[in-house]
C-alpha cells in the first residue's frame, strides 16, 4: 500500500499523455482503488484551471477503474471526462462518456446522480447543436427534480436550459431561467456557481443587445473565477469580454484582447476557443472592410470547426467567408458559401441565422442584377420570421426590401421600410445597419425630389460613421473603414455643390480624404516597448530577413544584372507577395493600440486662414461619373463639376504611364511620336482637371490634392499655353488640404548639418558621384556612403539634419504598398519602419526610383514611402513618380541644390531643376519624375517669375 501513490506520481511526471499511458500500463498488476481516487482528485483540482490536464487524468483513472471492474469509480471518471470534454470542446467524447456512465448507473444508481449526469448530457447535446433533443431531455430532468424538490438539481438544469435557450436565439427565455435560479440560490452558494450564472446571464443579455449590462456581468464573473484560481474559465471570460467589445464597436480593444487570450488558450491546448477567436476576427475584419484578412480567418476557423465536428460554428465561418467574397466581388463564390451556411443553420433550426443567409443571398442576386431571385430570397426570409426573431434580423430583412424597392422606383415604400428600421434600432448598437438605412433613405428622398431631406440623411450617416470610428484601430484599419463608406461623402459633396453651399461641400470633401493619415500626423504618446524576444517579433525579424534577400533578387532582375528565366522572376514575385502578406498582417497586429485618436478636420475658414495671397489649393474628388474640383484661396472657394467617367480617366492615366515607360528601355523607337502621344494624353487630362477651374488659378503656387487614379498624374507636366504648368506655377502635392495644413504647422527644429546618404552598386554606379556632389553643394561633411549608409545613421540624421538626401534604390510594392522600401546598407527600410523614425528637419529628398509612387484608396489615402515620412514628421518631401535614369537624376539634383544654394526655396529650386533637365531632354519622362509633397518653407524674396510662353 505504501508504494501505490508513487505510481500515480510517476505517471503524472511524464510530459506527454502517450508516455503517461505507457507507464500506467506497466503498473497494471499493482492497480488498486486508491489509484483511481488519486487520478480523480488531481482531475478535480485542475478541472477549471487546466481542463485538458483534467481530461488526461480522467482517462488514466478510467483505465485503472475498468481494469479493476469497479462500477462506481468508472462512473466517477466518466463524469469528469464528460465535464472536461465540455470545457475543451471534445463534445462527441463527452457524450459517449456521459451515456456510458448513465448505462452503468441504471441498475443501482441514485436518482440524484442520474439527474446530474442527464443535466451534463443536456449541456453536451446543446454544444453538439442537437437542440430539440437537448430541450426535450432538459425539460424531463427539470420535472424530475421539481417532483422530488431537489433544489440543487433544479438550479443545475435551469442553467443548462438557459444556455440552450440562448443558443436557440431565445435570450428572453434564458433570462427567465436565470431569474428562477436567483430565487432558489442559497446564500451560501459556492462562488464558482455564482460566477457561472453571471457569465451565462451576460451571454443572454448580449443576445438581447444589452451590451453594457452584459459587459458588467462578464467582468463580475471574471473577477470571481480569477480569485478562485480557475485559469481556463478566466480566459473564457476574457474571450467573452473581447467579443463584447466587438459588439460595442471597440475593435482596437477587441483585437488586442484576442491577441492576448489566444496565447492563453494555446497554453491550455484549447483548439475550440482558438477557432472562435479566428471566427470573431473574421467578423471584425469584415466590419473594418478588410475582406482578404476576414476570409483568411474564416477559412482557418472553418477548418478547425470541421475537425471538431461543430456544425453551427462551421456554418458561421462559411457565412463570414461568403461576406468576404461578396466584398471582393466574387459573387458566385459568395452565393455558394451562403447556401452552405444556410443549410448548416437550417439543419439546426437556427431561424435567425438562416434568415440572415437568405437576406445576404438576396443581396448577391441584387448585385448580379437578378431581381427575381433576390425577391424570392426576400420572401423566404420573411416567411421564417416568428415572434422570437431578433429585432436586428427583422431590420436586415427590411433593409433588403428597401433596396429592392429603390431599384423598382418605389421610393415611398423604401422610405417606409428604412424609417421603420431606424425606429426599431434606435436603442440598439447597430451603426452599420443604420448607416445603410440612412443611405437608402437619401436615395428615396432624391427619387421623391427632396434633395434637402437627402442631404440631412447623408449627414446623419456620415456622423454615425465618424462617431463610431473611435474604436477602430489606427492607420490601415481606419483607412479601410473610410474606404467602405467613401460613397456617402462623395454623394453628400455633390448635393451640397448643387445647393451652392460650397464651404460645407469643401469641408465634407476634406472629411472624405486621407483621414487615417491626418490622424497619424497628430502627435501621440510613444509606443510601448516591444518584447524583442517574443514569438511575433522573432517572426517579424525572420520575414524581414527573407524579404531582404527576395527584394535583392527582384532588384537585380529588374536592373538586368542577372539573366534569369521568366519562371524564376515569377517565382521571386510570388515568394515576395507571400512573405509580404504575412508580414503586413503581423505589423498591423503589432500596431494595435497605437495612435488611434481621431483628429479634428479643419473647417473651410481655417484652411483659408492658413493660406497666403499667392497660394491656391486645388482639391479633387472623383465620383463614378464626374470630377469635382474645389479651388480654395485666402479670399474664396470655387467649385466645379466636370462630367467624366472615372473609367475614362483611368484609361488616359494608363496610356500616359505606358508611353512614359517606353523610355525605361535601352532605346526608344520613334522618340518624337512617343513625345506627341504623351502630350496628347496629358492634354486630355488637363482639359478634364484644370481647364474647368483655370479662371480661378490666379496664384503663383498651386497645392494639388489628387484623388484616386489622379495621384499618378504629373500635374506640373501638364501642357499649359505654350509651355507647361510648372512654367507658370510652383506645384506642390498633398493627399488633402487637411494634410497640407498639418505640414504647414510643422516647424523644422533640426539644428545640425545637412546629411547625405548614398548606396551605390553595379545597377546604379553614379549614386556615389551624385551623393558627393550633393554634399559639396550643401557644404556638409555628413556624407554616408556604402556601408555607412545604415538605418541607424539615417534615424539620427532625420532627427538633427535640416535637409536629408538619400540616393539609393527604391521599390514600390503594388501587392503590398505599405512594404514599399528603400535599400540601405544593412537592409530595406519599409514604410512600416518609418513609423519608428522621427523627422525634425524641413526637407527630405528621396533620390530613388518610385519613392513617391503610392497606392491610392477610395478614402483618399496614399500608401507608400511618402506616407511614412509625412507620418514621421516631414513637412516637405521631394520624391519620384516613376523609374529615373541615373545620369538624369544626377543632373536634376545638381540643378536643384545649386538653386537652393543660391537662396531659392525648395519649390522654386524644383522648377529650376526641371528647366535644366528639359533643356537637354524634352520628354517629361526625364524632367518631370520628381515632385514636391507637403508644405515646404516659402521664401518670397527668392522666387523668380517665369513667363507663360516658355518653350517646351
Amino acid at each position: 500500500m505504501h508504494g501505490q501513490p508513487e505510481i500515480v506520481s510517476d505517471v503524472l511526471r511524464a510530459p506527454e499523455y502517450r508516455v503517461r499511458a505507457r507507464r500506467l500500463r506497466e503498473h497494471r498488476a499493482d492497480f488498486a482503488p486508491l489509484h483511481v481516487d488519486a487520478f480523480l482528485t488531481r482531475a478535480h483540482e485542475v478541472l477549471r484551471t487546466d481542463p485538458a490536464q483534467a481530461r488526461q487524468c480522467a482517462r488514466l483513472g478510467l483505465y485503472v477503474a475498468r481494469n479493476l471492474d469497479e462500477s462506481a469509480p468508472t462512473v466517477a471518471c466518466l463524469r469528469v471526462l464528460a465535464q472536461a470534454g465540455l470545457l475543451v470542446g471534445r463534445f462527441p467524447e463527452a457524450l459517449r462518456a456521459v451515456d456510458e456512465a448513465l448505462d452503468l448507473l441504471r441498475p443501482h444508481g441514485g436518482a440524484r446522480e442520474r439527474g446530474e449526469l442527464r443535466a451534463i448530457r443536456v449541456q453536451v447535446l446543446t454544444q453538439l447543436e442537437r437542440w430539440p433533443e437537448a430541450r426535450e431531455v432538459g425539460l424531463r430532468v427539470l420535472e424530475d427534480f421539481e417532483a422530488v424538490g431537489d433544489v440543487r438539481g433544479i438550479i443545475r438544469i435551469r442553467l443548462a436550459l438557459a444556455d440552450l435557450a440562448t443558443n436557440l436565439e431565445r435570450p428572453r427565455e434564458a433570462l427567465r431561467h436565470f431569474r428562477q435560479v436567483e430565487w432558489l440560490l442559497p446564500e451560501q452558494a459556492p462562488a464558482r456557481l455564482r460566477a457561472t450564472i453571471a457569465a451565462n446571464r451576460a451571454n443572454a443579455l448580449q443576445a438581447c443587445n444589452r451590451f453594457q449590462a452584459a459587459e458588467r456581468w462578464f467582468r463580475k464573473a471574471r473577477a470571481i473565477f480569477q480569485a478562485e484560481g480557475f485559469d481556463h474559465t478566466t480566459a473564457q471570460m476574457d474571450y467573452n469580454l473581447a467579443y463584447a467589445a466587438v459588439l460595442r464597436g471597440r475593435f482596437d480593444e477587441a483585437l488586442r484582447a484576442y491577441d492576448v487570450v489566444e496565447q492563453e488558450f494555446e497554453r491550455l491546448r484549447d483548439d475550440m476557443h482558438r477557432a472562435h477567436i479566428d471566427l470573431d476576427r473574421a467578423e471584425v475584419h469584415l466590419l473594418l472592410n478588410l475582406p482578404d484578412d476576414a476570409r483568411g480567418f474564416a477559412d482557418r476557423a472553418a477548418e478547425r470547426f470541421e475537425e471538431l465536428g461543430l456544425t453551427r460554428d462551421r456554418a458561421q465561418a462559411d457565412y463570414f467567408g461568403a461576406r468576404a467574397s461578396m466584398l471582393t466581388g466574387e459573387l458566385d463564390a459568395a452565393a455558394k458559401r451562403y447556401a452552405a451556411a444556410r443549410r448548416g443553420f437550417a439543419s439546426l433550426g437556427m431561424r435567425s441565422r438562416e434568415i440572415s443567409c437568405r437576406v445576404w443571398q438576396g443581396y448577391v442576386w441584387h448585385r448580379m442584377e437578378r431581381p427575381g431571385k433576390a425577391r424570392d430570397h426576400l420572401a423566404k426570409a420573411e416567411g421564417l420570421i416568428d415572434e422570437f426573431a431578433n429585432p436586428l434580423t427583422i431590420a436586415n430583412v427590411r433593409v433588403l426590401r428597401a433596396n429592392l424597392a429603390i431599384d423598382a422606383g418605389r421610393y415611398e415604400a423604401a422610405l417606409e421600410d428604412v424609417l421603420y428600421v431606424l425606429a426599431r434600432t434606435r436603442r440598439l448598437f447597430a451603426p452599420w445597419l443604420k448607416v445603410e438605412a440612412y443611405r437608402i433613405s437619401a436615395a428615396a428622398y432624391l427619387g421623391l425630389e427632396r434633395p434637402d431631406a437627402a442631404i440631412g440623411a447623408l449627414r446623419s450617416a456620415v456622423e454615425l460613421v465618424e462617431r463610431d470610428r473611435g474604436g477602430v484601430p489606427p492607420d490601415e484599419y481606419v483607412s479601410a473603414w473610410f474606404d467602405a463608406r467613401a460613397g456617402l461623402y462623395v454623394q453628400l459633396v455633390e448635393l451640397l455643390i448643387e445647393r451652392g453651399d460650397l464651404d460645407q461641400a469643401f469641408h465634407y470633401a476634406l472629411r472624405a480624404k486621407a483621414r487615417a493619415l491626418v490622424d497619424t500626423m497628430t502627435p501621440t504618446p510613444p509606443a510601448e516597448e516591444r518584447d524583442a524576444g517574443g514569438i511575433r517579433e522573432t517572426r517579424i525579424r525572420v520575414l524581414r530577413e527573407s524579404l531582404n534577400a527576395v527584394y535583392w533578387d527582384l532588384l537585380r532582375a529588374g536592373g538586368g544584372l542577372d539573366i534569369e528565366s521568366a519562371d524564376a522572376r515569377a517565382a521571386a514575385h510570388e515568394r515576395a507577395e507571400s512573405l509580404e502578406t504575412e508580414l503586413a498582417a503581423l505589423l498591423r497586429t503589432r500596431a494595435l493600440g497605437r495612435g488611434g485618436t481621431p483628429a479634428a478636420i479643419p473647417s473651410c475658414a481655417e484652411i483659408q486662414a492658413g493660406l497666403d495671397a499667392d497660394t491656391a489649393i486645388v482639391e479633387l474628388l472623383q465620383t463614378p461619373a464626374a470630377l469635382l474640383a474645389f479651388v480654395v484661396t485666402r479670399d474664396g472657394v470655387h467649385a466645379t463639376r466636370t462630367p467624366v467617367d472615372e473609367g475614362e480617366i483611368a484609361e488616359r492615366v494608363q496610356r500616359l504611364r505606358f508611353h512614359i515607360a517606353k523610355h525605361e528601355r535601352p532605346r526608344v523607337a520613334g522618340e518624337e511620336l512617343v513625345l506627341r502621344a504623351t502630350i496628347d494624353n496629358l492634354l486630355h487630362l488637363r482639359r478634364w482637371i484644370l481647364d474647368p477651374v483655370a479662371p480661378h488659378l490666379q496664384a503663383s503656387r498651386l497645392v494639388i490634392a489628387p484623388h484616386g487614379r489622379l495621384h499618378a498624374v504629373p500635374f506640373h507636366a501638364l501642357p499649359w499655353h505654350d509651355g507647361w504648368v510648372c512654367d507658370r506655377y510652383e506645384v506642390l502635392y498633398v493627399p488633402s488640404a487637411a494634410v497640407h495644413a498639418r505640414c504647414a504647422l510643422r516647424a523644422a527644429t533640426a539644428a545640425g548639418a545637412p546629411a547625405v546618404f548614398g548606396v551605390p552598386d553595379a545597377a546604379a554606379p553614379r549614386i556615389e558621384a551624385e551623393a558627393r556632389a550633393v554634399a559639396a553643394r550643401l557644404g556638409s561633411e555628413r556624407l554616408f556612403l556604402g556601408d555607412e549608409a545604415t538605418i541607424a545613421n539615417l534615424r539620427v540624421a532625420l532627427q538633427d539634419a535640416p535637409i536629408v538626401h538619400v540616393a539609393t534604390h527604391g521599390m514600390f510594392r503594388r501587392s503590398a504598398p505599405g512594404l514599399s522600401a528603400l535599400q540601405l546598407a544593412d537592409g530595406w527600410l519599409s514604410r512600416h519602419d518609418l513609423d519608428e523614425l522621427e523627422v525634425r528637419g524641413g526637407l527630405v529628398v528621396l533620390s530613388t526610383c518610385e519613392s513617391g509612387v503610392a497606392g491610392a484608396t477610395a478614402g483618399g489615402e496614399i500608401v507608400g514611402l511618402a506616407r511614412g515620412l509625412l507620418r514621421a514628421g516631414a513637412p516637405a518631401l521631394l520624391c519620384s513618380q516613376w523609374r529615373v535614369r541615373d545620369d538624369v537624376t544626377a543632373l536634376f539634383m545638381d540643378a536643384f541644390y545649386r538653386a537652393l544654394a543660391a537662396g531659392r526655396d525648395a519649390a522654386d529650386a524644383h522648377r529650376a531643376a526641371m528647366a535644366a533637365v528639359r533643356a537637354r531632354h524634352p520628354h517629361p519622362y526625364y524632367w518631370a519624375p520628381f515632385f514636391l509633397m507637403g508644405a515646404p518653407t516659402r521664401n518670397a524674396t527668392s522666387r523668380t517669375a517665369t513667363p507663360e510662353g516658355t518653350e517646351r
